[in-house]
């Protein structure tokens, strides 16, 4: 499912990313099975902050996503001379990449699609652990991951792959304690309604007049990559 880009959740998914450094670590944890010194696409690439990070050390990048509002940040920023940003559907477009980079985006079925297209040689894929929801104020169902469709069809058909565990801080910063409830009742979805009272316990003081409270979050993924030669040899 795509990401709902709205004004609310575009300022906090910016807060998050300046507070800390988790797109800078993701990308040093990425960046060992990418070719540096080919073209790596950042697909579903969101508000582009592992898109900027990859171009530090990667000779192009392209930072695609099918929402103009998520992507209007970065269109009006200075951009490093290396990073193309592109609106649309990766999965439609007919570009060529050496590796591709699907970080919490994308269904194993397009995925797969994609990998036997021939456009791209290396695929990464991050998914995010979704067995809690961390922002509900109550228990959620979560039904299987999708991507976990990927690993069983690679499994099955003896396709080699590498898979690793990933957890890094994402927590999230808040301007007021109105902000914060702003922010949870946005990504709510359990049956319990988030009041002030409920938030007790869940978030720290900083201390900093930007944002005085934050919510601490170690994000709990994983990493798989597999050569899509390997694919199409065998699917």
């Amino acid at each position: 499912m795509m990401q709902r880009w709205s004004e609310d959740t575009i300022r906090f998914m910016e807060d998050a990313s300046s507070f800390g450094n988790y797109h800078k670590e993701l990308a040093e944890i990425l960046l060992p099975y990418l070719p540096i010194d080919g073209h790596v696409c950042d697909a579903g690439c969101g508000l582009g902050h592992l898109a900027l990070a990859l171009t530090e050390r990667c000779e192009r990048v392209t930072a695609v996503d099918a929402s103009e509002n998520a992507l209007r940040g970065l269109m009006n920023r200075d951009r490093p001379y290396n990073l193309r940003v592109l609106h649309g559907d990766v999965f439609a477009m007919e570009e060529t990449y050496d590796a591709m980079v699907f970080c919490y985006f994308g269904k194993a079925d397009e995925i797969l699609r994609l990998a036997k297209s021939g456009r791209v040689d290396k695929i990464l894929v991050v998914r995010r652990d979704c067995s809690v929801h961390q922002f509900s104020g109550g228990a959620v169902p979560r039904k299987e991951h999708s991507i976990n469709m990927l690993s069983r069809t690679l499994n099955e058909n003896q396709i080699p792959y590498i898979s690793k565990n990933i957890a890094l801080e994402l927590g999230q910063p808040f301007r007021s304690m109105e902000d914060a409830l702003k922010f949870f009742q946005l990504y709510n979805k359990s049956d319990v309604a988030i009041t002030p009272e409920n938030l007790n316990g869940k978030l720290i003081s900083t201390g900093r007049k930007d944002f005085p409270y934050y919510y601490p979050n170690v994000r709990e993924m994983e990493l798989i990559v597999f050569e899509t030669k390997d694919l199409l040899e065998k699917v």
